[in-house]
Order: structure tokens, then C-alpha cells, then sequence
């Protein structure tokens, strides 16, 4: 895999659902506290946000104070816990050697308990279908390599632990309402610099098997997908090239273009130029699948009513049709392009026959 490009810099956007606004202030504080490169953070932390603004009933609707909704408060307990976390030396007991080796996979786990912790926030269920519904499934990979990190996590997450559990001692302290751990914007401003922590180790490892939250509990192991991995290198090179010029958009020749419904990635010329953009070949049918597939995994795309998720559209002259193109429409495209250009006018959704999933 070609080495994965540094994404620029960027505004955390604001994550919303229909009568849920989440600001985009606790994102920003939790991109502070973690520190983690933004590529990382968008691959492990914001499918977890966007899939918990998706399934979080509302107390209030229409009220806009994150701190009054469910989801906010499982922010604002993330946020206190990650406080508390830059304390504790995790793994515990762990040589200075391990300690910086898995310290990062431990506050992946101190987050996702504080975000997952039973409660209305995540809804009734199994902790197992909380976390393989929540979790990306690179998150649940790379935390998965620690046994001993995922383990604590399902043993907060199924209320099977004892007190002596590090992951449960954070979220206690977190949960006393101590100034130190209530405070967490203060102390996120001043941990503005980059983590050390390499995405390679995240995303450029060849798979192992790996714990699932529920193979702590049992003996179940799951394995992440090469389509997984290669998702944030893709995205990367998504936002770049978009911000360069280097990809067009919205012209007719264009791969890229903004429709209503967010921004259309046609394919699967889109992957093919990706592909030869890596060096790799250009018309591996197994390679323009499997990268397909990993977009749809990540649940940034519109889906129809019919259930299709690849989607039709027809270029228009004087009223009528003149060409058709079908792909991936990503929602709340400015993830992908800030900002935006104007919304491509000669472009018309129609209907896709046989628009099946690859």
C-alpha cells in the first residue's frame, strides 16, 4: 500500500440528525484530547459519532444544547474521561516499552467506553451488537490487537468487571464530578500537539486475528477487511486532490460532482484513477470491488429508497437527457471539500435499473 498522505488541516463539520443537532465544538475538544492525525480520527472516531447521532433518541426536539441530548452527555463523559486517561499509565503494570507501543489503543478504549456505556445513549442490546454496530470495523480491528485492552473494554461495556478494571476506575472518576475531571476544555487547549502515534500502525499492517468485544467475553475472533484499511488512504486522496484542483469537479468530464443530495463519486471510473494514482492496476475488477465496498462500509453515502446504493444521474441539455452516470453519493460532502463549489444544475437524479451492490 502506498504510503498514506498527511490530510490538511481542517474545521471539524458539525454532526446532525434530524431533530439531534450535536455541535461541532465536542468534536473539536475530542480531536484536541486525542490528538490523533486527522486521518486516523476520521477512520476510528467519527463513524462513532455519526452512527450514535443516527441512533440516539432525542429528549428535546429541536433543542440545540448538546448537553441537554443523550449523545451530548456521552461527548461530555468522553471528554472528562480522556481528561482523567492523560493521568493513568495504561496498559497498567506494563513496561515503558509496552506502555508507548499500546498506550494509544488503550484511549481508543477509554473513549469508546465512555461513548458505548449502557445507557439511552447507545439503546438497549447486547454490548457485543453495541460495539460491531458502532465500532468501524478497522477500530474494532486495531484495538482488537491488545487482549488485554479489549478485554477491560467488554468488561466495562457487559458490566462484568470488578472494580479493579482500569477502564471502569477512569469512568468512575470521570463520573465524580471532581473540578479536575469536569474541566475538560481547559486542559484540551493546551494538548494541541500532534500525537506521536504513527497511522501506519493503524492502517498499514497486514491483518492478524483480532479479539472482538465479544471474543473477550468468549472465544470469538474476527478479522478486518483489506477494504478497511484502505479506505482512509482513499479519502485522503479524495480531499487533496479536490483541494489542489488536481481532481475536477463538476465539469463533463469530471469523476466529482455536487449534486443536492451531497457529492457524486462516479464509478467505478473514480476508483480506477485512485487505483492508478497508487500505481496498482487500473482494471483489477477484485481491487474496484473491494474498494467500492469499503465506502459503503463506512456509511458515509446516501442510500435510495429502493435500498440501491449506487445512484443514477442524467446530464441535461434544453430539458432532455443526454448522457448517464451512476456512483456513490457521499452525504454532508464538505468532509470531502470545504468549501464547496456550486451545485452542478445540469446533472438530474434518475432512476437506476439493476443498480445492484458489487
Amino acid at each position: 500500500m502506498a504510503a498514506i498522505e498527511t490530510v490538511r488541516s481542517r474545521p471539524p463539520d458539525a454532526l446532525r440528525a434530524p431533530g439531534r443537532p450535536v455541535t461541532a465544538d465536542p468534536v473539536a475538544l475530542l480531536r484536541a484530547l486525542l490528538a490523533f492525525p486527522h486521518e486516523v480520527f476520521d477512520a476510528l472516531v467519527e463513524p462513532v459519532i455519526r452512527r450514535l447521532v443516527e441512533c440516539v433518541p432525542s429528549t428535546r426536539d429541536g433543542d440545540a444544547a448538546a448537553d441537554t441530548q443523550p449523545l451530548g452527555r456521552s461527548l461530555r463523559l468522553a471528554l472528562r474521561a480522556l481528561a482523567v486517561r492523560r493521568d493513568r499509565i495504561l496498559p497498567p503494570n506494563a513496561p515503558p516499552e509496552r506502555v508507548g507501543e499500546l498506550a494509544h489503543r488503550w484511549t481508543y478504549a477509554v473513549l469508546l467506553a465512555a461513548m458505548l456505556r449502557k445507557g439511552e445513549a447507545t439503546g438497549s442490546g447486547d454490548p457485543d451488537s453495541r460495539y460491531e454496530c458502532i465500532v468501524p470495523e478497522i477500530g474494532r480491528f486495531w484495538i482488537g490487537q491488545d487482549h488485554e485492552a479489549i478485554a477491560a473494554l467488554a468488561g466495562v461495556l457487559s458490566d462484568r468487571c470488578g472494580q479493579d478494571n482500569p477502564i471502569l476506575a477512569i469512568l468512575t472518576e470521570a463520573l465524580s464530578g471532581r473540578s479536575d475531571a469536569a474541566a475538560p476544555v481547559d486542559r484540551a487547549q493546551g494538548h494541541q500537539h500532534p500525537s506521536d502515534i504513527d497511522p501506519k500502525a493503524v492502517f498499514g499492517v497486514e491483518p492478524e486475528p483480532a479479539l472482538s468485544a465479544s471474543g473477550a467475553l468468549a472465544t470469538h475472533d474476527t478479522r478486518a477487511s483489506l477494504s478497511a484499511l484502505a479506505l482512509p488512504e482513499l479519502f485522503g486522496w479524495l480531499r487533496d486532490g479536490l483541494a489542489r484542483g488536481a481532481i475536477e469537479i463538476n465539469t463533463r468530464t469530471a469523476l466529482v460532482h455536487h449534486v443536492p443530495e451531497g457529492l457524486l463519486l462516479v464509478s467505478p471510473s473514480i476508483f480506477r484513477s485512485f487505483l492508478a494514482w497508487q500505481g496498482a492496476d487500473a482494471n483489477s475488477q477484485e481491487s474496484l470491488k473491494r474498494l467500492q465496498r469499503s465506502v459503503l462500509k463506512a456509511g458515509w453515502h446516501l442510500v435510495g429508497a429502493d435500498g440501491a446504493n449506487v445512484l443514477g444521474y442524467a446530464w441535461t441539455k434544453n430539458g432532455k437527457a443526454t448522457a448517464r452516470v451512476h456512483g456513490i453519493v457521499i452525504e454532508q460532502p464538505q468532509r470531502l471539500l470545504d468549501p464547496l463549489p456550486p451545485i452542478n444544475s445540469r446533472l438530474v437524479r434518475i432512476a437506476v435499473a439493476g443498480s445492484a451492490d458489487p
